[in-house]
């Protein structure tokens, strides 16, 4: 996809035996394999116990090849942190170039690869992709036409809902859940010091808690379209074909429905 700007993915991958055959990474790979076109440049950082560890981190290069990005693509190498975890790579190659940044940036990380392995993780993670990622256009016109608007995402989550332990404590109490979001960098960074807003992002949950803290849902600093009201709960409440039917439209449903079907045959080698 040729674009005047930058549309760059910032993907941050713990790199182990275990991960690099996990299925959680084969619908990953897969599902950024679908939009390989999209991105211009791609960071993917590396996260690692044992940096040294070659052999393991050619392997990696060869399944990220497959991929087929189009844009330019830099591999980074970082020692894994197993308390900050994504926070490392979000803080170094984002947050730290909140000014720099031209364009449009897509933060992931191959969300669930620390949980049960069940079909509602894999749906929720194809909807993260899906929703991100199938209306592109909409999100270019959001964060750079929309002069208003800092971050898209589907879903945002309003944590008083949170039917568990909120571990979060940013100042608005919400966030985009998965910590699966787009971002106009420059915006966000003329608008926190247009208000004078500081961020730390010395905490396990800096980049999962940085929209919700820096501005209000209500303000409609995120797009919102009402047809993706829902996906943000998949995981949230682990039943996820239940809700996204309950509140989207049949047209929606089936469209990710064959989005997903189509990605987990791709994943079984069917």
């Amino acid at each position: 996809m040729k674009s005047d700007f930058p549309i760059r993915l910032v993907f941050h991958y713990y790199l182990t035996e275990e991960s690099l055959s996990s299925i959680i990474t084969k619908i990953h790979f897969t599902c950024l394999k679908h939009y390989s076109n999209i991105f211009t440049d791609i960071i993917f950082v590396v996260s690692m116990d044992d940096t040294t560890n070659n052999n393991l981190l050619s392997r990696l290069e060869i399944e990220v090849c497959k991929i087929g990005f189009l844009g330019n693509l830099q591999f980074k190498i970082i020692e894994n942190n197993p308390i900050r975890r994504e926070v490392d790579t979000f803080t170094t190659e984002i947050f730290n170039k909140l000014n720099e940044l031209e364009g449009i940036t897509l933060f992931s990380h191959c969300k669930g690869l620390s949980n049960q392995l069940t079909e509602d993780l894999f749906y929720w993670i194809v909807s993260m992709y899906y929703f991100n990622l199938e209306y592109i256009d909409d999100v270019k016109m959001y964060l750079l036409e929309y002069n208003a608007r800092l971050f898209y995402g589907p879903s945002p989550v309003k944590l008083e809902e949170d039917p568990g332990e909120q571990a979060w404590n940013n100042k608005y109490s919400w966030v985009f859940p998965g910590t699966i979001y787009w971002m106009n960098t420059k915006r966000i960074h003329k608008y926190m010091k247009e208000n004078n807003i500081e961020y730390l992002t010395d905490n396990r949950w800096a980049a999962e808690n940085f929209p919700g803290d820096i501005c209000p849902m209500e303000r409609k600093y995120y797009a919102h379209p009402s047809q993706y009201f829902g996906i943000g709960y998949c995981y949230w409440y682990f039943h996820s074909r239940e809700y996204i039917k309950a509140m989207n439209t049949n047209t929606t449903v089936n469209s990710l429905n064959e989005f997903y079907n189509k990605i987990m045959n791709l994943v079984n080698g069917e």
